[in-house]
């Protein structure tokens, strides 16, 4: 269940900035698919990049900015 409310959030976060800050009218519905999508390929990414991270070697990779990298990647 905490897995899903992450992306959810964010979903309707990405949503609301699609539709109240675009130049032109954007309804809730295809603002909220936007951000549906949006959150699914930010989801996606963030998990396929904390994979790369587990299994190249931090360090060799990030050198220094390996640090901050690898908290942000456990959320």
């Amino acid at each position: 269940m905490p897995t899903i409310v992450g992306p959810v959030i964010l979903a309707f976060g990405l949503g609301a900035l699609i539709k109240w800050l675009s130049d032109t009218r954007v309804d809730f519905r295809p603002a909220l698919i936007g951000g549906t999508v949006a959150a699914l390929l930010f989801t996606v990414g963030r998990n396929l990049f904390g994979l790369y991270l587990a299994h190249a070697g931090m360090a060799g990779a990030f050198g220094t900015a390996s640090s901050p990298a690898v908290p942000m990647m456990r959320l």
